[in-house]
């Protein structure tokens, strides 16, 4: 997300992101809210893999 938004203040683009990860660029006109409309996303995170990686690390400690 950190390097969509740095191409977005480049003049690469748009970027759809967490309001409060950009709350400084707007503050400082860096960025600019093109609707003023929010989406709520459900304050969740998931982690998908195929079946073969339930193994991993990375799988077995974000389920605990």
């Amino acid at each position: 997300m950190g390097l969509a938004i740095q191409a977005t203040i480049n003049g690469q683009g748009i970027a759809m992101t967490d309001i409060t990860l950009i709350h400084q660029e707007l503050k400082e006109n860096k960025l600019l809210l093109p609707f003023s409309t929010a989406v709520p996303t459900g304050y969740s995170f998931y982690l998908v893999a195929p079946d073969t990686n339930h193994q991993h690390p990375a799988f077995t400690d974000f389920n605990n």
